[in-house]
């Protein structure tokens, strides 16, 4: 279906991919994996047809269509009603409108009835006529209901629209489906939705995301941007077989590495024994009549000296391995804050939401130092926005908010769509100025265990992707003196890696943490305190620790 040759790439001299090549068939179902930076983007933005690579071709079949999500996107037709914009996004809008007009016009002219037959084919062939019936299954699916498909898009909350794009990227692309991150921001029930949607459609997908159970359900082959090289390695089955069996790699590769320069040590040593015994021998002094004696000796040191060159020779002729390259693993360390006066967040008949539009009911939350909070439920349900209020980054309706005054928040946003010209260090600097850091070094350090290269500290914020701002956020709040995290989907656009030791950093952190999260795998392993879940902005608590089962819904 489609073949990737010898794909390059580069931007501003260092090179992003490097000599992939790869194919994707019918009906399989690929998970593109790798750390943030490695390219994954890039490669997608390649197949898709959105940009070129620097050296390598893409092979397509003729007319394919292809669906394309993509992480970040900008929805233009914000006037546009739901149903408008999918047409629009698939390319029948304007064929639905010449086909109206040539119905009027055709009459006997031979020339108009061949052009709304050409129209009509291409109209069949983009399937048109199902699109209506396709939408409102799709749209229920993802948990949007028929009320929304009259609704204008700017009417749309972020999640919403989110869900309208991964719409019209799956009635699109009946060919090839190409999502980059397609559960960020979604609510569970869509998660679970669009995994069987892919499950069960015969449509091949190349799937970039850092959802484990998401792959483990879904994919039937990962593949891998390595981190050094930028080539691309191939392992059958989903995210937990390509685990299993990349570690059992990794420890065979690094034995055999030992094992071989255990082997060259022992025959170096041999070498050495043999050399110095071959010397002793030829300095041994003995009486001129024994001459046996001398001649023994000789002989035996160039027996010696002649294996110890051997020996040498084999060393030679070895296919000496290289150390193998793995990757330091990222290590994030937040410093628990002293717990200091009072660090309890109280809510009291808090409404948030907007005056003319969307609000929740009066909600009532104690929240104590040290709990660990997650917070669920459906897109549009108002969980952003109660936890702007709650932390007073947004004003109340009604109601009242306790921050105590022991309380120093760390705030990741959902929105990671900040401008910003400054650098990383600039920005990192800036951020800091309370904390009056002024050696460079410090910061230099930390934005290294944070997978920031010296060389990366120049690197403009505005082209960091969605991930890399929110590892430099992570490197800013190891900075800080912080006893509370707000996070809101903190495991959107990072890469395994980094999502893996956040949950590490969240098991030992002694602070009060509070996450809106639907990863599945994130929210065990976390273990929470207690699981809130927002419905049409009303609260509920539907899990605590002491009852010992995860009720994710």
């Amino acid at each position: 279906m489609i073949k990737c040759k010898n794909i390059s790439k580069s931007y501003n001299g260092k090179d992003i991919l490097n000599n992939i090549s790869f194919s994707i068939n019918e009906k399989e179902k690929i998970g593109i994996i790798g750390h943030n930076g490695v390219g994954k983007t890039t490669l997608l933005r390649i197949i898709s047809g959105e940009e070129e690579p620097d050296t390598g071709e893409i092979l397509r079949e003729e007319n394919i269509l292809i669906g394309y999500f993509k992480q970040e996107f900008t929805i233009h037709e914000e006037n546009y009603d739901i149903e408008s914009f999918i047409k629009k996004y698939i390319g029948i809008d304007v064929l639905e409108a010449r086909l109206h007009e040539l119905e009027n016009e055709m009459d006997n002219d031979q020339n108009k009835i061949d052009e709304y037959c050409n129209i009509q084919n291409e109209y069949i062939r983009l399937d048109g006529y199902n699109i209506p019936y396709k939408l409102d299954k799709v749209l229920l699916g993802l948990g949007l209901n028929q009320e929304i498909k009259s609704k204008k898009i700017k009417e749309l909350s972020g999640g919403q629209k989110e869900k309208v794009m991964l719409a019209a990227v799956l009635l699109k692309g009946t060919d090839l489906l190409i999502l980059d991150e397609p559960t960020n921001n979604l609510d569970l029930k869509s998660i679970e939705w669009i995994e069987k949607y892919l499950q069960e459609t015969q449509c091949p997908a190349i799937i970039v995301s850092h959802d484990r159970k998401f792959l483990d359900d879904v994919v039937t082959k990962i593949v891998e941007i390595d981190y050094f090289t930028r080539d691309l390695i191939e392992y059958p089955g989903n995210y937990s077989e390509y685990k299993k069996f990349k570690q059992q790699q990794e420890e065979s590769e690094l034995k055999r590495y030992q094992e071989q320069q255990e082997k060259i040590g022992d025959l170096k040593k041999s070498i050495n024994q043999k050399k110095e015994w071959a010397q002793k021998g030829n300095k041994q002094e003995v009486t001129d009549k024994d001459k046996l004696t001398r001649g023994y000796l000789r002989d035996r040191s160039q027996t010696l000296a002649s294996n110890a060159k051997k020996i040498e020779n084999q060393i030679s002729q070895m296919e000496i391995m290289d150390r193998p390259k793995i990757k330091n693993k990222l290590h994030i360390e937040i410093p628990n804050s002293k717990k200091e006066g009072n660090t309890d967040i109280i809510a009291k008949d808090l409404v948030s939401g907007y005056d003319n539009g969307f609000k929740t009911e009066p909600i009532n939350l104690h929240i104590k130092y040290g709990e660990r909070i997650v917070i669920t439920g459906d897109n549009g349900a108002g969980k952003s926005t109660f936890l702007k209020t709650l932390i007073e980054e947004q004003k109340q309706i009604e109601g009242q908010t306790y921050i105590g005054n022991g309380i120093k928040i760390g705030y990741i946003s959902q929105d990671t769509k900040e401008q910003n010209n400054e650098s990383i260090e600039e920005y990192v600097k800036n951020s800091l100025k309370n904390q009056k850091i002024d050696d460079s070094s410090i910061i230099y350090t930390v934005l290294s265990q944070f997978n920031f290269d010296y060389e990366e500290r120049t690197k403009k914020y505005s082209i960091l992707s969605p991930g890399e701002r929110t590892r430099l956020k992570l490197a800013i709040f190891s900075l800080e003196d912080i006893n509370t995290l707000i996070l809101d989907e903190p495991t959107n656009h990072l890469d395994i890696e980094a999502l893996e030791a956040i949950e590490e950093v969240l098991k030992d952190f002694n602070g009060t943490v509070i996450a809106i999260s639907h990863d599945r795998q994130f929210i065990k392993n976390i273990y929470p305190n207690k699981i809130l879940k927002f419905t049409k902005g009303k609260i509920q608590e539907i899990y605590h620790r002491e009852d010992n089962d995860y009720n994710f819904r």
